[in-house]
């Protein structure tokens, strides 16, 4: 115990930090309001230039999938998986632009990055902007779900309607 009692001094009491720790301790902290700045405006120029997106993009797929139920010269279905398709694309393609936008804006935290020897900005984006694609694809998918059983109506209804359309566009498995 008395290598402890060296080492830390005596239990309760205050050890005098040296002045260099206190010059750490306050880069540290400074280091730490900064990347919470950086954080926020990141997370605040988001919300408001692509807040809407997904909104946006969901509304658009909705809309190609209620046209696709009232198809009258392809299967509603394999219509409605075209739509998934170029949604996924569009999504993809969202990830490019937004990043591009979002580097032109973060330009001067890369520059403070770069002074200051981290890597923090590219980071905190792609973690930002990874978590967008999944999440946008999946609320397609789950979008495609809630509208299967019409499309599996209609197609039915299309395919008594058109059998020798019916007959080019046979249903196969999507994966």
């Amino acid at each position: 115990m008395r290598w402890l009692r060296t080492l830390f001094g005596r239990v309760g009491s205050a050890v005098p930090a040296s002045e260099d720790q206190v010059k750490l301790d306050d880069a540290f902290k400074r280091g730490q309001e900064a990347a919470q700045s950086m954080v926020a405006d990141l997370d605040g120029f988001m919300a408001s230039r692509f807040g809407h997106i997904k909104g946006a993009y969901l509304e658009i797929l909705a809309k190609g999938i209620r046209e696709d139920l009232s198809q009258t010269d392809h299967s509603p279905i394999l219509a409605a998986r075209a739509q998934i398709a170029v949604f996924n694309e569009n999504v993809t393609d969202l990830q490019a632009k937004m990043l591009s936008e979002i580097r032109e804006y973060m330009r001067e935290w890369e520059e403070f990055d770069q002074l200051v020897g981290v890597d923090q900005v590219a980071s905190v984006v792609k973690a930002r902007l990874g978590d967008l694609e999944p999440d946008l694809r999946t609320s397609g998918l789950d979008l495609l779900i809630k509208h299967a059983d019409a499309l599996k109506i209609a197609d039915d209804s299309w395919r008594r309607a058109n059998p020798r359309l019916a007959e080019q566009e046979p249903l196969e498995p999507y994966w």
